[in-house]
């Protein structure tokens, strides 16, 4: 049985556009996998802690039992649980969410998502897709600010072992020219990301 992980990063409950077309997206997920199951991490409406001093030092120390270490083993028990994944972000100011970046460092972790032979690196997620929904409202964000946003979220998820990562970018959403139709026209993308 296929599990999806979504995660939500947008702070906007409604008018999001990342979250509208991610609901389209469990929505197909769902009619291709009748028996999958969905868990939902919802980072914009409850956001996760920066890392701590404590936490950070007990990454280290390999005793994953330790009680400060709960929520990151919950969230990463998540994402080695799930065999794809689908994040939903804007870009804001020209970077991705706090939210997300708060996750990612709850998630990149020595012996639960990568691990180290001396100056080695090996990430330990493997056969997983990872779906991206990105959301810029300025038309005018240019090639190299989009390729950045992306270089980020492939990077880390390549470093966690994951490279089949398929992205779906939804432009200029606060321009004139975006027009009332985008749904319709953004869910051939959708479909066409389900289908690679």
């Amino acid at each position: 049985m296929k599990t999806l992980l979504r995660i939500d990063a947008s702070i906007r409950r409604q008018g999001s556009f990342s979250r509208t077309l991610g609901d389209a997206f469990v929505g197909e997920w769902k009619h291709r996998h009748p028996q999958g199951e969905v868990l939902t991490r919802d980072i914009g409406q409850e956001p996760l802690p920066h890392l701590s001093d404590e936490v950070a030092n007990a990454f280290f120390t390999g005793a994953r039992e330790l009680q400060v270490l709960a929520l990151s083993n919950l969230l990463c028990d998540e994402l080695k649980q799930a065999s794809e994944i689908l994040i939903t972000c804007p870009m804001y100011n020209f970077g991705i969410p706090s939210t997300l970046k708060a996750w990612f460092d709850q998630v990149v972790r020595a012996n639960e998502t990568f691990r180290r032979d001396g100056y080695q690196y090996e990430g330990l997620l493997h056969n997983k897709t990872v779906y991206i929904i990105m959301a810029m409202g300025d038309g005018r964000t240019g090639l190299r600010t989009t390729e950045n946003f992306e270089y980020y979220l492939t990077d880390t998820l390549a470093f966690m072992g994951i490279h089949d990562v398929r992205i779906v970018t939804v432009g200029g959403t606060a321009t004139r020219s975006f027009t009332d139709g985008w749904q319709a026209t953004y869910q051939q993308s959708i479909s066409q990301l389900l289908n690679n």
